[in-house]
């Protein structure tokens, strides 16, 4: 994976001013980790739907604007997906196929 350090620490300086000028509390630890997390699994997913079939295959890259995509939505939706996805007992867990449909996917 490609890292595009500058525009993600411009993104984090932008976010944290941000969240200062609205009062917001800070985002902790978790949070964070998460948002990580997840703006990987975006940008290899974006890679992924590219369809590259080149040799050496093209690597997905990790932007400031990944992480952009993911504070800009509703924290409800992603709430509630990330609630549905961590529920401990796996019979009510949703199935990957199930967790594609998903509005937050799907937008």
């Amino acid at each position: 994976m490609i890292v595009e350090k500058q525009s993600i620490l411009e993104y984090a300086d932008f976010s944290y001013y941000e969240q200062q000028r609205e009062q917001k509390a800070a985002c902790n630890s978790r949070q964070i980790r998460n948002g990580f997390q997840i703006a990987v699994a975006l940008a290899e997913y974006d890679n992924a739907k590219l369809g590259h079939s080149q040799d050496p295959p093209i690597k997905a890259v990790l932007r400031g604007e990944s992480f952009r995509e993911i504070d800009e939505e509703e924290p409800s939706v992603f709430g509630s997906l990330m609630q549905q996805i961590l529920e401990y007992d796996p019979e009510k867990r949703p199935l990957a196929i199930d967790v594609l449909q998903y509005p937050w996917f799907t937008n």
